[in-house]
């Protein structure tokens, strides 16, 4: 079992500081602004990317007589956090004591947002037995430095260790486009890699059928619906070969019309 990070007290403790604390009369804005939900998620998502790198660099491990596995399942943990954290500051807890009704309809809020895919995401791969995931790990680095990026060259213009990174990110950004394509073709590699691991002793029956569950949402969310079809799109010009097979063509003729079935009609249903 993977040992729980001393980390995770003192920070699920500030984050309920910083979630209900009435802030102070007369508190300067810079104060409130480095408490802001925006700024502790940034500190949350520098986490996760710390894990990744200290997980990538395995002279670390060794240094520190720490596994470096456990860095790795940190990355994702840390992101289920920030996820956690920005679905409670955006959405509120769900309305449990109000009724099934009510929390269907948060829950279906939630689902179609920004932060519950990369939740479920991360708790998969967290949990998962197939290790390293790398196209996993890819992804949920990717939307850190995003949000870190994005972040910094707001609030932090004039900080002298962002001066120098800066140009980096800037980089980066010119090839948002690209570098968004291959993370989506990373979300489905993953959803492949499940595929695959049933004919292996790494088979996760359940785990397969909620991560293509989630490649479905992600398929039809306002947020990732572009990404995802064309993506889909890209596979299926590389994959045309294989897929002509008739017994392979009913198998993907039954995949998209599940992939189009529309999720608000189903759960009217």
């Amino acid at each position: 079992m993977m040992p729980v990070p001393w980390w995770i007290i003192p920070l699920l403790g500030y984050l309920a500081y910083t979630r209900f604390r009435k802030p102070a009369q007369g508190a300067a804005a810079g104060q409130s602004a480095a408490t802001s939900p925006a700024a502790v998620a940034f500190s949350m998502h520098m986490l996760v990317l710390v894990n990744a790198v200290l997980y990538i660099i395995p002279l670390v491990a060794y240094i520190a007589q720490i596994p470096s596995l456990v860095f790795y399942r940190m990355t994702f943990m840390a992101s289920a956090f920030v996820c956690v954290y920005t679905i409670w500051t955006n959405y509120g807890l769900p309305p449990v004591r109000s009724g099934m009704q009510s929390f269907q309809m948060w829950m279906s809020r939630v689902t179609l947002g920004a932060d519950f895919p990369f939740l479920f995401m991360s708790l998969l791969l967290a949990t998962g037995s197939f290790i390293p995931n790398i196209f996993g790990l890819f992804v949920i680095v990717r939307r850190s430095i995003w949000y870190c990026g994005t972040f910094a060259n707001s609030h932090l213009a004039g900080v002298p260790f962002w001066v120098k990174i800066q140009p980096f990110w800037l980089k980066l950004k010119s090839r948002e486009a690209d570098i968004m394509r291959v993370s989506t073709i990373c979300e489905l590699g993953i959803g492949f890699q499940y595929l695959i691991n049933l004919f292996t002793p790494y088979r996760e029956i359940m785990a397969c059928f909620l991560y293509w569950s989630l490649l479905r949402i992600r398929y039809q969310a306002p947020r990732s619906s572009a990404h995802h079809h064309e993506a889909w799109s890209i596979v299926d010009a590389k994959t045309q070969t294989v897929t002509s097979l008739p017994v392979i063509t009913n198998i993907v003729q039954y995949g998209k019309k599940w992939f189009n079935q529309s999720l608000v009609a189903q759960q009217a249903q």
